[in-house]
């Protein structure tokens, strides 16, 4: 198709080059085989030679292009990159229960998954891969069945055991191939399991220290704050942990309370290990601190609301 329409401008070029190059008019010392007044056909030694001369290199030129260009150049569009996936639709796309019909208990989700695929290599199928939370590896993967009277609608149930208590991202990615294999076409969706409310977060251990010295130079000290939090219906079913200070009379330090982290990025949050259910918040303290006698106070809530009780340590910080 490339190559027609390069033919065909090509042929316009020429064209217009002769009509540029030799008009048709009449000309001073020409012999003419029939005259008209404004049609004529001249005859000079060599006059095809002569007429032409000057095109034929450029003429070499672009059929040497025509011949060595099969596509023109310029990205390709991105669907030339087959096989592929397009289209995926997922049923449920939200998983709740219901505290009196559901109760607490193991259970098991059942997801129709729908895809269509093109241009797969001879007895394959499109792929799905599902991982839960932030994990690296698949819990459940498989293949889809090719629908009936289809030729590229794809579709398959993906049964997945959970309870009804816990709190669970699924990311479900579908690859034309294998994963390692697809060249990053893939399309990809995320599920939410929203466990019922059972047991709230718990706090079962807080470290600071409970005096520091306000500096006399320009030092700055970091002073860390951490707390270890656990949850009976899973680790990922906790939303945040969080720190504030009272005041000696009873106000809050900050309208907002400090989110305590566990990244493991120690230049940043302050905390060491992600990961190890031990949330950390690095404060500051300089020469522009005032004395003060104030209460650190910790708690943490889940994804379904419920909060931990609030621990209270002293902090003071002193000349």
């Amino acid at each position: 198709m490339r190559k027609l329409l390069f033919v065909n401008c090509l042929a316009l070029f020429i064209l217009a080059h002769h009509k540029r190059c030799y008009p048709k008019t009449k000309q001073k010392h020409c012999l003419y085989l029939t005259v008209t007044d404004r049609n004529y056909t001249p005859i000079r030694d060599n006059f095809l030679f002569k007429r032409y001369f000057s095109f034929f290199p450029l003429l070499g030129i672009l059929i040497l292009l025509a011949i060595g260009c099969d596509t023109a150049p310029g990205v390709n569009n991105y669907m030339d990159a087959e096989p592929y996936v397009s289209n995926f639709e997922i049923t449920p796309n939200k998983v709740e229960f219901d505290p009196l019909m559901d109760g607490q208990k193991d259970t098991t989700l059942a997801f129709s998954l729908r895809v269509n695929a093109y241009d797969l290599d001879d007895n394959t199928s499109p792929k799905y891969y599902v991982f839960a939370n932030d994990e690296d590896e698949p819990r459940y993967l498989g293949e889809f069945d090719l629908l009936e009277n289809s030729t590229n609608t794809y579709k398959t149930t993906v049964n997945i055991f959970t309870t009804t208590y816990t709190y669970i991202k699924y990311r479900i990615l579908i690859t034309p191939g294998d994963i390692e294999t697809s060249g990053g076409n893939y399309i990809q969706s995320v599920i939410t399991q929203i466990g019922l409310p059972v047991n709230a977060p718990e706090i079962i251990e807080t470290n600071a220290p409970i005096t520091v010295t306000i500096p006399t130079d320009d030092e700055v000290k970091q002073v860390y704050f951490t707390a270890k939090v656990i949850d009976a219906d899973g680790q990922s079913n906790i939303e945040n942990v969080y720190l504030n200070f009272r005041n000696a009379d009873g106000s809050l330090l900050s309208s907002q309370p400090f989110v305590m982290l566990d990244d493991g990025k120690i230049n940043v949050s302050g905390d060491q290990t992600a990961g190890d259910s031990v949330y950390t918040k690095a404060l500051s303290v300089d020469k522009s601190n005032s004395p003060n006698s104030r209460t650190a106070l910790y708690w943490a809530i889940d994804k379904t609301g419920l909060s931990s009780d609030t621990l209270e340590v002293p902090f003071n910080i002193v000349n």
